[in-house]
C-alpha cells in the first residue's frame, strides 16, 4: 500500500507554530510559499519546535542532539 506523501508537511508545521504567537500566520498557500522560500524543509521542521517561552540552550542541546557550540554560533547570526 503507498503512503500520502504531503511535501509541505514541515512548512504547514510551521505555520501551525506560528499561529500560536500574538501577530499569528495565515493559513494559505501563498504563506506556506514564503516559507518554502526562506527555509529548507530541515529548518522548517527546526524551527517547528522551537518552544514558545524562553528555554536555556542545554535543553536544546539535550532534545535535539546539537552541540552547545553550534547554537551559540547559531545565536550571533
Amino acid at each position: 500500500m503507498g503512503h500520502i506523501v504531503n511535501p509541505d508537511r514541515e512548512y504547514h508545521l510551521l505555520q501551525q507554530r506560528l499561529d500560536l504567537n500574538v501577530t499569528g500566520a495565515p493559513d494559505s498557500e501563498v504563506f506556506i510559499k514564503i516559507l518554502r522560500l526562506l527555509f529548507t524543509p530541515e529548518e522548517a521542521n527546526f524551527a517547528s519546535q522551537i518552544p514558545l517561552r524562553p528555554t536555556p540552550m542545554v535543553l536544546f542541546h539535550k532534545s535535539w542532539g546539537l552541540l552547545k557550540r553550534n547554537l551559540r554560533n547559531a545565536s550571533q547570526i
